[in-house]
């Protein structure tokens, strides 16, 4: 890549910014905040743009049940459901000496994030990467995040996963297990160096 070099006096835009001092960055792609549904689809967050994103999940429940989501890739509005092999596993923060194994998620159906927060008692907060889902090849997913499940506040939860389908996905759809839930979605793409 060419190296664009400035004069004293040359305005420095935005747009200069982007193309000259983003490479390697994440940049913004889409995002949504929801409220009181039982999934959500957002569209059109994976393009030929980039090879590799990273989503960023905030997540609470209606009431004090225990549950934990998860999100599965999709075509438009149509999700697929199978070819999935994932595994999230959740850690007890109330046993700090020794953080203790406690629950994990396997999920044939998507990709399991993890616990999700009680209304007005805390969230469930993902970071996940997701490689290759607009390539006609395996999606992988890696993240970590935190979240709050039966009235136990947990740290520690790591999520991987894998699609092994070879579609060219452009959505993505987040379901909790049962009941509805609030919260926002932002996706990032990596820029190509």
């Amino acid at each position: 890549m060419a190296i664009k070099t400035f004069t004293t006096g040359e305005v420095l835009t935005a747009a200069d910014t982007n193309a000259y001092l983003g490479n390697g960055m994440a940049q913004y792609v889409t995002g949504t905040t929801f409220s009181n549904v039982a999934s959500v689809t957002l569209l059109s967050c994976f393009n030929s743009t980039y090879d590799n994103y990273h989503l960023s999940f905030n997540v609470y429940g209606n009431s004090s049940a225990s549950n934990y989501c998860y999100f599965q890739l999709g075509v438009g509005s149509t999700p697929t459901t199978t070819g999935y092999y994932s595994k999230g596993m959740w850690f007890d923060i109330g046993n700090a000496a020794t953080f203790a194994y406690v629950n994990s998620d396997g999920r044939t159906t998507g990709m399991s994030l993890g616990p999700i927060g009680f209304a007005s008692a805390g969230e469930g907060s993902y970071d996940v990467d997701v490689h290759y889902p607009f390539v006609s090849r395996n999606t992988r997913m890696s993240g970590h995040g935190s979240g709050l499940y039966a009235g136990v506040y947990y740290t520690g939860v790591t999520t991987a996963g894998l699609q092994t389908g070879t579609t060219s996905f452009d959505s993505i759809k987040l379901i909790p297990v049962t009941g509805t839930m609030y919260g926002t979605i932002d996706v990032y793409g990596y820029r190509k160096a």
